[in-house]
C-alpha cells in the first residue's frame, strides 16, 4: 500500500514514518514550508527521510506577505490549513491509498482519525484518498520512545530553532512546541 506522510520533522510524524517503513508500507512523505518558522523544519524532515530512506518532497508556499498584514501580526498561525494545502497540491496527483498526518492520544477528539472533512476535500478534487493516523491511540511520549535514536537528534523540538547556531544553543523553553514537549515529558536526551 503506498502511503503519503506529512511529515512536519515532528515526534508524531517521524514516528509515522518509522512505522510505515518498518510495516512495509511504500511511504513517501511532503514537507510543507510556508514561513521562517518550517524553514528550519524542512532540513530535520529531509534528514529523516533520508535516514529512512523514503522519497522526500517540500513544498513552499509563499504566504509571509498574507502573516504580516496588520489585521494578522498578533493572531495564531493555523498550520493545519498549510498543511492541506500540500496534501491537495500532491496527493491526487499521485493517487495514494492513505495520506498519513501525525496525531497523538488526547490530541483529537475520541474516535476522530483525521481532521474532519479532510475525505470529502479530497474527493472533491477526484482524489480517493483515505486520510487518517495510524498512531493517533499512542501517546506523544511513546511515538518518541519508539524512534530511532539518529531520528529523536534530527526531530524539531522548538519553535526557535532557525538555524545551527540556535541548534546548538539548545530549545526556547517558552515557545509552543517546548510547552508541548513539557506536558508530555519528553526531553532531547531520553
Amino acid at each position: 500500500m503506498k502511503v503519503l506522510v506529512c511529515l512536519s520533522g515532528g515526534v508524531e510524524s517521524s514516528a509515522l514514518v518509522q512505522y510505515g517503513v518498518r510495516n512495509n508500507f511504500l511511504v513517501e512523505c511532503i514537507h510543507a514550508t510556508w514561513d521562517n518558522k518550517t524553514k528550519y523544519e524542512h532540513f530535520q524532515a529531509k534528514k529523516i527521510a533520508e535516514h529512512y530512506g523514503v522519497p522526500y518532497s517540500n513544498i513552499i508556499m509563499n504566504c509571509e506577505e498574507f502573516n504580516t498584514k496588520e489585521d494578522r501580526q498578533n493572531m495564531p498561525i493555523k498550520d493545519l490549513a498549510r498543511w492541506g494545502a500540500a496534501v491537495l497540491l500532491t496527493a491526487p496527483v499521485v493517487n495514494y491509498n492513505q495520506v498519513w498526518f501525525g496525531s497523538f492520544l488526547g490530541e483529537s477528539p475520541p474516535g476522530a482519525k483525521a481532521p474532519a472533512g479532510a475525505e470529502l476535500i479530497m474527493q472533491s478534487v477526484d482524489c480517493q484518498s483515505e486520510v487518517c493516523s495510524p498512531l493517533y491511540q499512542m501517546k506523544k511520549i511513546d511515538q518518541w520512545k519508539m524512534l530511532d535514536d539518529e531520528v529523536k537528534q534530527l526531530v524539531t523540538s522548538c519553535n526557535n530553532i532557525r538555524d545551527e547556531l540556535t541548534l546548538a544553543q539548545g530549545p526556547c523553553g517558552y515557545c509552543e512546541k517546548c510547552k508541548e514537549w513539557e506536558l508530555h515529558k519528553i526531553v532531547r536526551d531520553a
